[in-house]
């Protein structure tokens, strides 16, 4: 037998959900409302705001107007026109367009998958005090005229990280080549 507590909890945890629920098919609808639509293609609020937020970042601009959104959305209208065209032209298909995009999703990849690995190494790599203060003196005796010790430290540090950093993923690189299976063909280098 459940308690009337239990049982209050259960309708109140019930109406949130339902609550919730509610909200969320609401988003949905408007997340698929269609903002424009460009022969064949339609443009959902979602996509649109996605975009727009993605420009907003890239430019650094965190504030829109309502005219700011129109000329974005004649920005999205004309690119969409022009990408059609290009479709219709076959351009897409084209050996050059492949390989610029083969090479584009390339460098992204690497790009994602070193910053995923840049993460990873900043939670382990780390400066003590005594390595600042070490390489500080040596530096101060290479060079008398060194400035005190609390204008330098922050610099320091980040040049030891910096080197930390390398280091460490000089030798995630090397185990990745070290676990692969390589075969070179010497005879066509050599030609």
């Amino acid at each position: 037998m459940l308690r009337p507590y239990a049982i209050i909890m259960m309708i109140v945890s019930i109406s949130i959900l339902f609550f919730f629920t509610g909200c969320l098919s609401e988003d949905a609808i408007d997340k698929s409302r269609v903002v424009a639509k460009i022969n064949d293609f339609s443009l959902t609020q979602d996509e649109f705001q996605r975009k727009l937020v993605a420009e907003m970042e890239y430019t650094n601009v965190y504030k829109t107007t309502p005219e700011a959104k129109k000329e974005f959305l004649q920005t999205l209208i004309k690119k969409e026109l022009l990408i059609q065209e290009a479709k219709k032209l076959g351009l897409d298909k084209k050996k050059e367009f492949l390989s610029a995009l083969e090479r584009y999703w390339e460098s992204t990849l690497i790009k994602q998958l070193m910053e995923e690995k840049n993460k990873e190494i900043l939670q382990i790599a780390s400066v003590s005090e005594n390595e600042i203060r070490e390489k500080y003196e040596k530096l101060k005796s290479e060079n008398t005229s060194m400035p005190p010790f609390e204008q330098f430290e922050k610099e320091i540090a980040q040049d030891i990280l910096e080197i930390k950093k390398t280091a460490l993923v000089d030798k995630w690189m090397k185990s990745l080549h070290d676990k692969a299976d390589i075969k070179i063909d010497s005879e066509f280098i050599n030609d």
